[in-house]
């Protein structure tokens, strides 16, 4: 007999065994989402990467290293004088470090994908890294059609491997935090 209220042990276990299969369902939700995210975010970061790389070459910040004390202070007077108050030179270089940071990150990062995609000893391996390299890491990018030709494969396998590489690119970029 169950005073009222009560929870029998076999309705606990089924509620415990619920909760546990509930709890794996949002856990592999969520591997899924930061998975599906850091493909995206590495995916936007090759898209973008020549453009971060010329801002980390070029950043105004730069003007701190390369000016004497007295051309900086002349910079920073303009910056208040021209209508840009808001403008904060530490900021700038701060921004410009985090980029240079990201950039350096990137790039060994590629370089490993790059050494590790040619020892693989396998055709497919090393093109997937080229199309990589074609359509966002080359001065002269090419677009889908012009890879398909010169890899000499189709337009739908170019998109592919540019997926499959920038999965591959995630787990070197963002580390355990892509798995």
């Amino acid at each position: 007999l169950h005073m009222a209220g009560e929870i029998s042990k076999e309705d606990a276990q089924y509620i415990a065994e619920l909760a546990i299969r509930e709890y794996q369902k949002a856990s592999e939700r969520g591997k899924k989402e930061r998975h599906d995210r850091n493909l995206r975010n590495t995916k936007k970061l090759m898209r973008i990467y020549p453009l971060l790389r010329a801002h980390s070459n070029s950043s105004i910040a730069e003007l701190a290293d390369i000016c004497d004390d007295d051309a900086f202070d002349v910079f920073r007077q303009m910056l208040s004088t021209t209508g840009v108050e808001n403008v904060k030179v530490e900021s700038i270089q701060r921004s410009a470090a985090r980029t240079r940071i990201m950039i350096d990150h990137i790039d060994a990062m590629l370089e490993l994908f790059r050494m590790q995609s040619e020892r693989s000893g396998r055709d497919e391996v090393r093109r997937r890294y080229r199309v990589l390299s074609a359509m966002y890491l080359d001065e002269d990018r090419l677009d889908a059609d012009q890879i398909a030709e010169r890899e000499m494969i189709d337009k739908r396998t170019v998109y592919k491997d540019i997926d499959f590489a920038c999965e591959r690119l995630s787990y070197y970029i963002f580390g355990i935090d892509a798995f």
